[in-house]
């Protein structure tokens, strides 16, 4: 779920939704986003959980078409 204006709020908003959906993850691959590693961060602190933060540079490829 992207959004123009992602921020810590929205970002746990939808990680409790996810979790509650799918249950709790042992890890999360995000990209750099300060928005979503303070989600995580502040679901772990409420929710007494310890979900292992990894961290990765999503890069997109593109190609020409025919």
């Amino acid at each position: 779920m992207l959004t123009a204006k992602r921020n810590g709020k929205a970002a746990k908003r939808f990680l409790c939704k996810a979790i509650k959906s799918n249950g709790e993850p042992i890890k999360i691959t995000i990209d750099k986003s300060g928005a979503n590693t303070s989600a995580i961060n502040d679901y772990n602190g409420d929710a007494g959980a310890d979900i292992e933060i990894r961290q990765q540079i999503f890069e997109q490829h593109y190609r020409a078409g025919p």
